[in-house]
């Protein structure tokens, strides 16, 4: 069609995408590696990376078969459920940096 346009319909989308992926990967990373030992840290990183890539070919392909604008509308509900659940059970933080548990036994033991 002559009005549909990169810079309309898809560059906005993509730097929502860009974005909200740079700054939601890393961390979703750090946290699935964060209780592993360095032994375990490369299973963790493993394990994080396979799910993350079927739960996103499992989305891609509910979406799809639910058709284009209804796809849209069910992956607005629950991108919008999944901000919610995030607010709602994520635990409130302490204002100080978190230190690896080996540095606090080496501060303790200097103690």
């Amino acid at each position: 069609m002559a009005g549909d346009s990169y810079l309309v319909h898809v560059l906005p989308g993509m730097l929502v995408l860009s974005v909200g992926n740079g700054l939601g990967l890393p961390v979703m990373a750090t946290a699935a590696v964060d209780g592993t030992t360095e032994d375990d840290a490369g299973l963790g990183s493993a394990l994080f990376t396979s799910v993350q890539q079927i739960g996103g070919a499992i989305g891609v392909a509910a979406l799809a078969i639910m058709g284009y604008s209804s796809g849209l509308t069910a992956g607005a509900i629950c991108m919008a459920f999944g901000a919610v659940l995030i607010v709602a059970l994520l635990p409130p933080q302490a204002n100080s940096p978190r230190q690896p548990a080996d540095m606090e036994a080496a501060a303790e033991a200097s103690r």
